[in-house]
C-alpha cells in the first residue's frame, strides 16, 4: 500500500517529494486551505484527447456529482462521515465548453490530494463527500430519473460497499440492475494511476460481474414467467372442468 501511495504521488506530483512533504504539513495546519498536493494535469490531458468538448456535447446525457468545498479539514471529515455536505448533481452538457473538463475534474477532486476546482466563483470537490448524507450521492442515478425520465437503470459499482439504496421511494417505479464487483477493484490504488496494463483485466472482470448479475436477473424473470404460464394453464384446465359440470372449490 505504501508503494502504491508513493507511485500515485510521483505520477501526479509536479514537484519533488521533499517539497511535497513540506506542503502536506502546511496543508494539514491550514485546515481552511482548498489547495491540494498533486496536479490533475495528466488526467486533464487525457480528457482533452479522448473526450473533447464537441463530442461531449453530442453524446448521451452525462451527469456528475460534486460538493461545495469547505476547506481541507472539513472536506476530509466528510470522507469519514463526520461532516455534512450536500451532493450536487450537474449535467456536463449544461456547462460552458471552458468549464466542461473543469467540472469533470471537480467531481474527482479529493481533499488534500487535489485542488478544489472553481466554477462560476464557487469551489467544488468530489461528489463522494456527500455520500454519507445521501445514499446515492456517489451514484448520479437521481437526475437520470428526475431530469431524463429514465425507467430502467444499470448501476455499475466499483465497490461492493458503495452507498446506494435501490429501495428508496425515488425508485419505486424504476427497474434497476446493480452490478457489484466480486473482486474488490480498489484493493490497491491502481485505479487512480490509470494503468494501461490493468485495462484488459478490469474489462474482463466487468464482463464476468455483469454476466453473473444479469444471469441472476434473467433466471428470476424466467421463474416469474414460468409461474405465470403455470397459473394460466391451471385456470384453463379449471374452466374446462367447469364446462363439464365438475364441482370446484378454492378451499
Amino acid at each position: 500500500m505504501v508503494k502504491n501511495i508513493v507511485e500515485v504521488f510521483l505520477f501526479f506530483s509536479p514537484m519533488p517529494a521533499t517539497k511535497l512533504t513540506k506542503i502536506a504539513l502546511m496543508a494539514l495546519k491550514a485546515g481552511k486551505s482548498e489547495e491540494g498536493l498533486l496536479t490533475q494535469l495528466p488526467i486533464v490531458n487525457r480528457l482533452k484527447k479522448y473526450a473533447p468538448e464537441n463530442e461531449l456535447l453530442s453524446g448521451l446525457p452525462f451527469y456528475i456529482g460534486m460538493t461545495k468545498a469547505k476547506g481541507n479539514a472539513l472536506d476530509i471529515l466528510n470522507i469519514f462521515g463526520l461532516g455534512s455536505s450536500e451532493v450536487l448533481f450537474k449535467k456536463v452538457q449544461n456547462f460552458s465548453k471552458d468549464d466542461m473538463h473543469k467540472a469533470i475534474m471537480a467531481s474527482a477532486a479529493l481533499p488534500l490530494l487535489f485542488d478544489a476546482i472553481e466554477i462560476d466563483g464557487t469551489q467544488y470537490r468530489d461528489g463522494c463527500l456527500g455520500s454519507t448524507e445521501n445514499e446515492w450521492g456517489n451514484t448520479p442515478a437521481k437526475p437520470l430519473v428526475e431530469e431524463e425520465g429514465c425507467t430502467h437503470l444499470i448501476v455499475c459499482h466499483l465497490d461492493e460497499g458503495s452507498f446506494f439504496d435501490r429501495h428508496d421511494p425515488l425508485f419505486n417505479n424504476i427497474s434497476i440492475i446493480e452490478v457489484r464487483p466480486e473482486t474488490e477493484i480498489f484493493s490497491t490504488l491502481d485505479p487512480l494511476m490509470f494503468k494501461a496494463d490493468k485495462i484488459n483485466q478490469w474489462i474482463e472482470q466487468g464482463y464476468k460481474d455483469s454476466k453473473r448479475i444479469v444471469m441472476d436477473s434473467l433466471n428470476a424473470i424466467k421463474g416469474v414467467e414460468e409461474r405465470c404460464v403455470a397459473a394460466l394453464e391451471a385456470d384453463h384446465a379449471i374452466n374446462k372442468l367447469k364446462k363439464r359440470n365438475f364441482l370446484y372449490s378454492d378451499v
